[in-house]
């Protein structure tokens, strides 16, 4: 590779296995690194991965599948300090002295 690291070349049938194996193992999870990249850190070369990985992400329905927005759960996010604030910043209490004592 370009970078200095030494890869495995494989032939066809080991890398439509190896391309189907990694697959796999990351299908339909959130991916920040593609199908073409987990494969070079594995460190398998083949000349037309790019293009191989690339296809079976766009074949397979569960890789390219995007929730709707009406799909996704929203959150409403509650700040901890809330109920702190307003104790602290409601008028004072009439406090009844009959019970004081």
């Amino acid at each position: 590779m370009s970078d200095g690291v030494l890869a495995r070349c494989l032939g066809v049938e080991e890398a439509a296995k190896r391309l189907e194996e990694v697959h796999d193992k990351v299908c339909g999870t959130t991916k920040p690194v593609n199908l073409y990249r987990r494969l070079q850190r594995q460190g398998y070369y083949w000349p037309d991965m790019a293009r191989d990985a690339k296809a079976r992400e766009e074949a397979c329905l569960k890789c390219t599948w995007m929730p709707d927005r009406a799909e996704c759960a929203f959150i409403n996010v509650v700040d901890w300090r809330q109920p702190y604030i307003e104790y602290l910043t409601e008028p004072y209490r009439m406090i009844d002295t009959k019970r004081i004592s």
